[in-house]
């Protein structure tokens, strides 16, 4: 699913991001071109980041908040 439509960023996107280490918007940012032009993406980009965190223990956490 495309969560960012201004850059074409998809949802795999990001988790890969996360699966490489990133762990916040700011970090997320400097990978790639999101939440930078309409902002409406922001929210929802943050939610699948926090969705795909992997913890020490190599298992992933889901975020429902």
């Amino acid at each position: 699913m495309y969560i960012c439509l201004c850059n074409g960023i998809t949802e795999k996107d990001i988790q890969k991001a996360a699966q490489e280490g990133c762990t916040s918007l700011v970090e997320l940012r400097k990978k790639m071109d999101i939440a930078n032009e309409c902002g409406k993406c922001r929210k929802q980009a943050i939610n699948v980041l926090r969705e795909s965190q992997i913890i020490d223990d190599g298992l992933l956490i889901a975020s429902f908040a």
